[in-house]
């Protein structure tokens, strides 16, 4: 039986159809990332320091990706509800996320948080907070000498505020007491801007900062008492860093990581456009502002910094006690 001839080349026009889709597909799902918007997810809220860093370069990194990057905030368990999102995402680059020494080392050692430090790619590390210790301009604490003698002499009477309960620069604070020998009355608050307004509020006397409270120290409001960096911030140069007062460095880099997994040539793309977002007028007025020293790693060096890192806050936290058993 012969088929007709009208029906052989709709046949062969409905194969060679489907065989450009398929050749499309192919070409957009493995060759040509990003297709399609990309999320970072946040594990903060709104308003704090990483929110600000991220959404000021969300928006460059969407120009050089041709694909707008999208900003989504998952705050819970101290960040750790934002990091097992991203665990758990497709290793594509499709969904990636902040990652800090709080809620990628600390986290996993003081609870089951479901992640390790190797269930990470690791992409690009941007800058690092300016972290710090502040009190109300008008305290009758002017150094964080005086502050440290009045809270040892008067057990429980200092209020210090936390900007939540595994940062590391909580972490930090909870090892001067011991190491001082001091009991201060604690409050855990969810990242920076609530504890701002408890500080300026007159509800807590201290206030360990990721760095947004610099605007209001600038303006006179507030006092920088103590760095929780091995470095003098910018334009703070006679305050105290906590690296030269006890030898010790816990500088908080912020970066970018993906899943376990992530194809190579997804890295270097996403590590590419964050090194170039970096160098945006508007994110450079930002960090600025908020005295961040920038800091670019890429992937292997972002991978050997966590490494390295990881040991010290295991050695941290054991000297505390707050390794889970």
């Amino acid at each position: 039986m012969q088929i007709p001839r009208k029906k052989v080349s709709n046949i062969g026009l409905l194969t060679l159809t489907f065989l450009l889709l398929y050749l499309v597909f192919c070409g957009l799902s493995f060759g040509a990332f990003p297709v399609k918007p990309i999320t970072l997810i946040l594990p903060w809220a709104a308003g704090g320091p990483a929110d600000l860093v991220w959404r000021g370069l969300a928006e460059p990194m969407g120009k050089i990706l041709g694909q707008p990057v999208i900003v989504t905030n998952k705050p819970g368990g101290s960040g750790a509800l934002g990091a097992v999102l991203v665990k758990n995402a497709a290793p594509d680059g499709y969904t990636i996320g902040h990652v800090s020494t709080s809620n990628h080392l600390i986290n996993p050692y003081l609870s089951d948080v479901g992640y390790q430090l190797q269930d990470f790619t690791y992409i690009y590390s941007t800058v690092a907070f300016p972290l710090c210790l502040v009190v109300r301009n008008d305290a009758p604490w002017k150094t964080f000498q005086e502050l440290n003698q009045y809270a040892k002499a008067n057990p429980l009477k200092v209020r210090v505020g936390y900007n939540g309960p595994t940062t590391i620069a909580t972490i930090a604070q909870k090892w001067i007491a011991q190491k001082e020998g001091i009991k201060y009355s604690e409050i855990i608050y969810k990242g920076d801007p609530p504890g701002l307004v408890a500080l300026l509020g007159n509800h807590i006397d201290a206030f360990n900062s990721s760095g947004s409270t610099i605007p209001q120290v600038k303006a006179g409001q507030l006092r920088m008492v103590l760095t929780f960096t091995s470095y003098p911030l910018k334009g703070f140069g006679d305050v105290p860093t906590f690296g030269k007062i006890y030898g010790k460095i816990i500088d908080s880099s912020v970066g970018l990581a993906g899943p376990k997994g992530l194809p190579s040539d997804v890295v270097s793309k996403l590590e590419d456009a964050v090194r170039q977002s970096m160098h945006d007028a508007n994110f450079l007025k930002l960090t600025d502002s908020l005295s961040m020293v920038t800091v670019n790693m890429n992937h292997r060096e972002l991978t050997a910094y966590m490494t390295e890192t990881n040991k010290t806050m295991k050695e941290w936290l054991d000297e505390l006690g707050l390794i889970k058993k």
